[in-house]
């Protein structure tokens, strides 16, 4: 109980783990773009319980070898065995109790990922310095209602941008437009920028 009454509460910009974040109690992206289908999309993906899946495993390892390198080699460990059950993968977990656990594939695809990032000449100066999941709490106001948000920030670069790292099956520019307009990544980019402005006061661009 001591460790939840020291969730933040005001709006501003936080640096909190992700499990801290899950359990703040304000509207956030993921669940907020159902109600483009309808409302009752929206209810559904608030009741239904978080469960973990091999692609967000991924996809949290891929973010930290691209912005906090330092952070996946600490963090993410390999486990090399056949199967994710029974009496050796139970000891695995509980010697990594705080590591993210992946397959030897889905760890090579991560680290690749981050130099293949970190290396390319364009991306290089937006992810040379900065912060990495960046908590924003913030209200979303219109002229009769105020609806409590919240947003985690891939990273804010110290070159002031806002960065968002995506990743995809094709990465020609008209499958991964599709993907783009499909999946409403310039809608969650709207919300992310008025998010670090709402809190901030100030308006980055968005990469």
């Amino acid at each position: 109980e001591g460790n939840r009454m020291s969730l933040p509460k005001e709006p501003g910009v936080y640096f909190i783990e992700r499990e801290e974040y899950e359990r703040l109690a304000r509207v956030n992206w993921s669940t907020l773009k159902h109600i483009g289908r309808r409302p009752a999309h929206y209810n559904a993906a608030l009741l239904t319980p978080f469960s973990d899946t091999d692609a967000m495993k991924k996809g949290r390892a891929s973010h930290l070898a691209v912005f906090e390198p330092d952070q996946f080699r600490a963090k993410c460990v390999g486990w090399e065995g056949k199967v994710r059950r029974g009496n050796d993968w139970d000891a695995f977990v509980d010697k990594w109790p705080d590591s993210e656990i992946l397959t030897p594939a889905m760890y090579d695809d991560a680290r690749a990922i981050g130099e293949a990032v970190r290396n390319h000449p364009v991306a290089q100066r937006f992810i040379t310095g900065g912060k990495g999941e960046v908590t924003v709490l913030w209200d979303f106001e219109g002229p009769d209602f105020k609806v409590p948000c919240k947003s985690r920030l891939d990273f804010v670069a110290d070159c002031e941008v806002l960065v968002d790292l995506k990743t995809t099956k094709h990465a020609g520019p008209e499958a991964f437009g599709r993907q783009c307009a499909s999946m409403e990544y310039h809608v969650q980019a709207a919300f992310y920028r008025r998010a670090y402005k709402v809190a901030t006061g100030r308006e980055l661009p968005y990469y």
